[in-house]
């Protein structure tokens, strides 16, 4: 469904909330490295959640909404939602509803786990990718389609990102990650079907509401395999173990996936290499040398 496209931040304000010059306190929100994040109280207590950045980035908000809405569809797990874009000669924004935060109760993560699984198990096309590209951080994520899962994740994931950090990597290495992804089939199997994903789903991409719901933010979505997902919630914090046991009681994981995980894995570690520096040189390393 496509969003309302508004010139600045008061006027889109102004149609969501039907108020025809609203006032309004602006709190910057803490936890974004990309975009300038603020939540908006209007003065009749509604809130908005809104991210702004230059002019160009119009197109990397519309594809996040996108892949929100996607997300969202079925109600199969919470989403962030999307309300509008925006958009003039200097910046643009997206304006997503706000989303009190608050604390898990006791079966908050294995019902996660389950929302997840089952996003992944009812969620699907018939090819591997996503109608365009979009971003994994800040980084620009290329999803042409695909009939074979490990063409795609050879193509569209690892070599692109492997030719990036080869002036970062010493030979051998780059040397083993080129073999591995030669002979990528060894490595990971595809899905029954291409899967809904989140796609960029370590622990800072998830929330908790109010309600004590966990919620998806922030995606880098794409049709794949769900295996993808539930590996990188093992990067950068992880998840607690009940997650875990709650999405394995849906879609329970076949033998092998520390490995296939770890190859998984290596894509975002790689991308964080290109993005943050030599700080990921050693666990991009580990990675290809514990797998070839």
């Amino acid at each position: 469904m496509s969003l309302p496209v508004f010139k600045d931040i008061d006027a889109a304000l102004a149609a969501l909330s039907g108020i025809e010059q609203p006032q309004y306190k602006r709190t910057t929100a803490s936890g974004g490295c990309i975009h300038d994040s603020a939540v908006y109280t209007l003065e009749d207590g509604q809130r908005f959640f809104i991210k702004q950045n230059t002019a160009d980035r119009f197109d990397s908000f519309s594809n996040e909404a996108a892949g929100l809405q996607a997300l969202a569809a079925g109600n199969v797990i919470p989403v962030a939602e999307p309300l509008a874009l925006g958009k003039n000669d200097t910046s643009a924004f997206l304006v997503l509803k706000y989303i009190a935060s608050g604390q898990p109760h006791r079966d908050t993560w294995a019902q996660f786990g389950a929302r997840l699984a089952t996003l992944h198990l009812e969620h699907s096309a018939i090819q591997y990718g996503w109608e365009t590209g979009n971003q994994i951080g800040d980084n620009p994520q290329s999803n042409q389609w695909h009939d074979d899962w490990i063409t795609f994740f050879a193509e569209q994931r690892l070599q692109p990102k492997l030719d990036k950090a080869r002036t970062a990597l010493d030979a051998e290495t780059h040397r083993k990650g080129e073999q591995l992804i030669a002979t990528l089939e060894r490595y990971i199997t595809p899905p029954p079907r291409p899967q809904l994903i989140h796609g960029d789903l370590w622990s800072g991409n998830a929330m908790i509401n109010a309600d004590g719901d966990g919620v998806l933010i922030d995606p880098a979505a794409y049709y794949g395999h769900g295996e993808a997902d539930l590996a990188m919630t093992q990067l950068f914090g992880g998840f607690p173990q009940d997650f875990y046991r709650g999405y394995h009681s849906i879609n329970p994981i076949t033998d092998g996936f520390e490995q296939r995980a770890t190859v998984y894995n290596l894509y975002h570690l790689l991308n964080h290499l290109n993005l943050f520096g030599r700080g990921y040189l050693g666990a991009v390393r580990n990675a290809i040398h514990s797998l070839v």
